[in-house]
C-alpha cells in the first residue's frame, strides 16, 4: 500500500487565521482500511475548513462529521474497495468562533491543496475530487479550476466531469455532494449523498459515469445513516 504524508504548515502566517486558530495548518490525512492493498486511485474529500475541535488535533475532520465521512461516505459506498482515500481543507486554519471563512483566507491557502493534489498525481494513475458543501464546491472550481460563479446545485450536475489541473497535463474527475454537517442537520440529507457516493464508486471501479442532473431523495428513516458502522479505518496521522 502506497502511504503518503503529506506536509503540515505549522508556521504559515499568511493570514489572520494564525491568531485565533487552536493550530495552524493541518496537513492532508490518508485513510487507511486494515488489509488495503496498493490501488491505482486515488479520492480526495475537500472540505471548506476545519472547526475548532479538528483544528485543535491538526486534523480535517474529527467526532461525528469525522465518522459521517469515513464510515458513510467512504466505507459505506466501497469506494475503498477500488481507490485510496484522502481528507483535507481549503483552509487548515480554523475560523475565529467557527465563523463562516473568508475569501481571503481562501485565496491565501488554497495552494496547499493544490501542491497535494499534484503530489497525488504523481503517486496515482487517476485522481477523483470529492468537493463537500457550497463554500468548497464554489471556492474549488473558482480558485482551482477557473471556474467562477459555481454553486452546489450547478456542482452537481457537473458530477463525474473530468478538468484538467491548471499548469499540468494531468486531469481531475470531480464530484459534488453535501457536507457531513448538512448530514447531521437534516438526516434525510444523506440518501442524497449516498447517490452522489455511488457514481463515485462507478468511477473508481472503472464502470462508465454518465452526467446528469442533481438527485435529490427524501428519507423515510431519518437515522438511516447510523446503521452504517463499519469500525475497520483509522486516520494515519503525521508522525
Amino acid at each position: 500500500m502506497t502511504r503518503i504524508i503529506f506536509p503540515s504548515h505549522q508556521d504559515c502566517q499568511k493570514c489572520d487565521l494564525h491568531i485565533t486558530s487552536p493550530t495552524t495548518g493541518h496537513a492532508t490525512q490518508h485513510i487507511t482500511i486494515q488489509g488495503e492493498t496498493h490501488h491505482s486511485k486515488a479520492v480526495l474529500f475537500i472540505g471548506h475548513s476545519p472547526d475548532y475541535f479538528a483544528s485543535k488535533q491538526r486534523q480535517p475532520f474529527v467526532g461525528k462529521v469525522g465518522d459521517i465521512i469515513a464510515k458513510a461516505y467512504a466505507l459505506g459506498s466501497l469506494v475503498t474497495e477500488n481507490a485510496s482515500v484522502f481528507t483535507t481543507n481549503l483552509v487548515r486554519c480554523c475560523p475565529e468562533k467557527d465563523t463562516k471563512v473568508k475569501n481571503a483566507n481562501l485565496k491565501e491557502c488554497y495552494t496547499k491543496t493544490l501542491a497535494d493534489l499534484t503530489t497525488l498525481l504523481m503517486v496515482y494513475k487517476q485522481v477523483a475530487v470529492i468537493l463537500l458543501g457550497s463554500i468548497a464546491v464554489q471556492s474549488f472550481y473558482k480558485l482551482i479550476l477557473n471556474k467562477p460563479k459555481m454553486n452546489i446545485r450547478k456542482g452537481l450536475r457537473e458530477n463525474g466531469t473530468t478538468y484538467l489541473l491548471p499548469d499540468s497535463e494531468r486531469s481531475l474527475t470531480i464530484f459534488s455532494t453535501f457536507h457531513p454537517t448538512a448530514c447531521i442537520f437534516d438526516h434525510n440529507n444523506i440518501n442524497a449523498v449516498e447517490s452522489h457516493m455511488a457514481m463515485v464508486k462507478d468511477w473508481a471501479s472503472d464502470i462508465h459515469i454518465e452526467c446528469g442532473p442533481p438527485i435529490w431523495i427524501r428519507s423515510l428513516s431519518p437515522n438511516k445513516f447510523k446503521s452504517i458502522t463499519p469500525e475497520k479505518y483509522v486516520i494515519h496521522h503525521k508522525p
